[in-house]
């Protein structure tokens, strides 16, 4: 037997071979810790190999092969030598962590044992002697899933190595949380907006804990498949569908513990495909300044919302920005420069195209000293936004004194109560007085005003109220005038800050020769 070997070497076991003897019909191999008196064990082997198993880990063997043939057995040959691998290491249970955990899942982990080249995982409910549920991994950590809410599992670690494999270790515990349920998104708030004949904003009101939402929507009472969308909104846009069309979308919560079950269908119609948004027109520049303007235009109908573009003249790169009026007051821009502008409008059907542009100059930089004006004049508008006034063509006087050049135009004051009766007292008088609605004070302020300030200072002030039947009138409403609309009214007597009753006018047209006027809007 001119060849021995060893392979598959464990901690415990190994496979001996050797080099056939002719004639054979069998062999015995018999092996030893070597350098022991310790009886030989004695393996039976049809083949010219045979493993050798329940061996000691880190130690030394002698094996010898003896021949059986028809005549007999042959004497045993001399010794081969082989030593079995170390054994792996058990993970410590000290070291065991549950992180991670949730209604279903946990991350199971443990230290790193030396030698190891993998570990093998089982777990299961603890206590119930159920049958264990297998994992691998080769790192230090296990996720696992699949796990029931509410529920203290027990778990086990097996170190894998070139020697084989240790005992699994004792076991970890862990409990996983209660399960949260979502919500279902109530139908009754769903909505759909935005609708062209190709595409739909679908909306729903939020669900408490939720994280996300699938959509899901398909033609509807056709039986088709749903398409899915994901959003963390409580909002989606859906796309690509047919011209009016009946469609049908459901919503799915998504939350920390999953998802919730799908809502009853919200139902939406696509518009017709010949739609059309018109070229926005009437396009005018005003509030220009070094460095911004006021685009406006007169609005389109059926529009949604407008597209603006604008860029310095000469240039080829746009500037974008969007309004749902129709203006648009746009900063940034260059002292001195032509820009050029161009509107689209947005409507049900999709977008126009954008209209021609019209030029506008900047003012040249630098201190620019504007004349004292001889009067200024407050003129109220009662429920009239800025953009229903400046650049629309039904108050053609207002319009041309606002593009004078040395007005100003304060395109961001605004009302700050309501109802109206507050705001009136609060910009005559820099507060409301206490007065919170719109009933008729019961009497008379002594507080400081506009008007007494001014002439306590040397000036004049007079108040024109249209509609107001008589100087002085103290009447709650004649007509078209409202008293709730005319704070000087609260002021008039003979006290301290009151002013007299002459100079709480009815408006007569003719004595309105504005040179110059500031207009501010509410």
């Amino acid at each position: 037997m001119a060849l021995f070997g060893t392979i598959n070497k464990t901690a415990s076991s190994a496979t001996v071979y050797w080099t056939g003897v002719s004639g054979a019909l069998s062999y015995n191999v018999r092996y030893r810790v070597n350098g022991s008196s310790s009886a030989w064990t004695i393996v039976p082997a049809s083949t010219v190999n045979a493993n050798l198993t329940g061996l000691s880990a880190s130690t030394q063997y002698e094996f010898q092969v003896q021949s059986v043939c028809s005549a007999g057995s042959s004497s045993y040959s001399s010794s081969g030598i082989f030593s079995t691998n170390a054994s792996c290491g058990i993970p410590a249970t000290a070291s065991f962590t549950s992180t991670a955990i949730t209604s279903s899942s946990a991350t199971l982990g443990w230290s790193a044992v030396t030698g190891a080249t993998g570990y093998n995982i089982q777990y299961r409910v603890n206590g119930s002697g159920s049958t264990w549920t297998a994992a691998n991994s080769t790192t230090t950590s296990k996720n696992v899933t699949g796990l029931s809410s509410a529920t203290t599992y027990e778990f086990q670690v097996q170190t894998i190595c070139a020697g084989g494999n240790s005992a699994f270790s004792a076991s970890g515990i862990f409990t996983t949380t209660i399960a949260i349920t979502c919500g279902v998104p109530d139908v009754n708030f769903f909505t759909a907006t935005d609708k062209t004949a190709t595409s739909c904003t679908v909306g729903w009101a939020a669900v408490s804990g939720a994280t996300g939402y699938n959509v899901q929507y398909r033609v509807r009472n056709s039986g088709s498949a749903w398409n899915t969308v994901n959003v963390t909104s409580t909002s989606a846009n859906l796309s690509s569908l047919s011209a009016l069309t009946q469609y049908e979308f459901q919503v799915q919560t998504i939350c920390s513990g999953g998802v919730g079950a799908y809502s009853a269908s919200g139902i939406f119609t696509t518009i017709s495909a010949t739609a059309t948004c018109g070229v926005p027109t009437g396009l005018n520049v005003t509030g220009i300044t070094t460095s911004a303007a006021t685009l406006g235009w007169t609005s389109a109908s059926g529009a949604t919302s407008y597209n603006i573009q604008y860029r310095k003249s000469g240039t080829t790169s746009w500037t974008n920005t969007t309004s749902t009026s129709a203006w648009k007051t746009v900063s940034g821009l260059l002292a001195t420069s032509a820009y050029e502008f161009q509107v689209q409008t947005v409507c049900s059907g999709g977008t126009s195209s954008f209209s021609s542009s019209t030029i506008f100059t900047t003012l040249t930089s630098g201190v620019v000293s504007l004349p004292v004006p001889d009067h200024i004049v407050v003129v109220m508008f009662e429920n009239h936004a800025y953009h229903e006034i400046i650049g629309n063509s039904a108050a053609p006087r207002i319009n041309a004194f606002a593009a004078e050049a040395n007005t100003t135009l304060f395109t961001e004051s605004y009302g700050i109560e309501h109802p109206s009766q507050p705001n009136y007292l609060d910009i005559f008088a820099g507060g409301n007085q206490g007065v919170t609605n719109n009933v008729k004070p019961s009497s008379k302020f002594t507080s400081m005003n506009l008007a007494a300030a001014l002439q306590q200072a040397g000036l004049t002030f007079i108040s024109y109220s249209d509609g107001m039947p008589s100087v002085g009138y103290d009447g709650d409403e004649s007509g078209t005038y409202a008293r709730k609309h005319n704070a000087v009214a609260n002021w008039v007597g003979t006290g301290t800050n009151q002013v007299s009753s002459s100079l709480n006018q009815p408006l007569l047209h003719s004595l309105l020769i504005i040179q110059r006027f500031q207009l501010f809007h509410s």
